[in-house]
Order: C-alpha cells, then structure tokens, then sequence
C-alpha cells in the first residue's frame, strides 16, 4: 500500500493529494466515533456501578431488619 501510495504522488500528485486528505479525513471521523462511543458506554457503566453500590446496599438494609 505504501509503495502504491508513493508511485501515485510520484506521477499523479493531485489524486495522491485527495486520495491521502480522503484517508486522513476517514481516520479522524472513525478516531471521533470511537471517542463518542467510548464515552458513552462510561457513562452507562458508571450508572450501573452505582445502582450495583445502591442495591448491594440496600439488600444488606433488608437483611440486618
């Protein structure tokens, strides 16, 4: 792939210019996916870590009664 990459900048630069801003602009989007991703399934586990904590507590309430 780099070898390609290299021989198309060599005889067609202006295609090798939006081919390489095409890859880089890919990579930013899929980089800002994962990132939006990744913050949101932290969100949903750190409720969920606090209704384990809310519950385990609460079972350990009933028990002591």
């Amino acid at each position: 792939h780099w070898w390609a990459n290299f021989e198309l900048g060599i005889h067609n630069v202006e295609t090798s210019v939006i081919y390489n801003c095409c890859i880089f602009l890919s990579s930013v989007i899929v980089i800002l996916i994962m990132l939006w991703y990744g913050a949101t399934v932290n969100r949903l586990k750190t409720i969920h870590e606090f209704y384990i904590e809310k519950i385990s507590a609460e079972k350990l309430r009933i028990q002591e009664e």
